[in-house]
């Protein structure tokens, strides 16, 4: 009588502890231990509070760039990074009501961002190629915003990757982060990327707009394309 709620219990282990497996980055930013995940990370970072005393990274604007440890991934499997972070900038989603139009064309390449490379089992980087020729970069992650917002990417990693490595590029401006976080992405349940556009206005991920699309946040709050004039 009692091998029944054993073997409940037994099963909702199984299916957290598989649940874990599935996210394979989750940094909080709660104290300097945090810091051990990046490549050699120099001065610019520091471990402080904003925003209502909230704990995260602090990364000045005199940083170049600064490298996550890599990270192993499987080839052609699909996943999502979050990366909730603020950026001190003058150009930002408070102050700009054309951002969206400017990401959709620049790819947000001109804006602080989070980085994504894939490498092969050589450390050679490695990319989807189109046509057998035409390499096919992942778009990076804008960060552009004033106040902490979660910005999402999702992606399938290349046929050749081992690892992946993030970077962050402030491009002269202080940032905080306060979590990154990559997964496997399950909940989606489609072979496209952002099906939906459940992450926002600001995340473009799997969409490549022509020159006059867009993403446009209606009235009731759903994030739908907007295509033309």
């Amino acid at each position: 009588m009692k091998s029944i709620p054993l073997l409940a219990g037994l099963c909702l282990l199984l299916s957290f502890a598989s649940a874990n497996a599935q996210t394979l980055l989750n940094i909080p930013f709660d104290n300097n231990d945090d810091l051990k995940h990046f490549v050699s990370p120099g001065p610019g970072l520091s471990i402080g509070t904003a925003f209502e005393q909230q704990r995260c990274l602090i990364v000045a604007s005199d940083v170049d760039a600064q490298a996550l440890a890599p990270i192993e991934v499987q080839p052609v499997q699909k996943y999502k990074l979050t990366v909730r972070a603020a950026v001190d900038d003058t150009d930002t989603v408070e102050t700009n009501d054309r951002l969206t139009e400017i990401l959709a064309k620049n790819r947000g390449k001109s804006f602080a961002a989070c980085e994504l490379t894939f490498f092969d089992d050589g450390g050679k980087e490695s990319t989807f190629l189109l046509y057998g020729k035409t390499r096919m970069e992942t778009d990076s992650v804008p960060i552009v915003s004033r106040q902490l917002h979660d910005f999402v990417t999702v992606f399938y990693a290349p046929p050749n990757a081992k690892t992946l490595q993030l970077k962050l590029l402030p491009r002269k401006r202080k940032l905080w982060i306060d979590c990154i976080v990559l997964e496997q992405e399950k909940s989606e349940a489609t072979e496209n990327c952002n099906p939906d556009f459940r992450y926002g206005n600001f995340n473009l991920s799997g969409w490549d707009a022509d020159s006059e699309g867009r993403l446009y946040a209606r009235a009731d709050g759903k994030t739908v394309l907007k295509c033309g004039n």
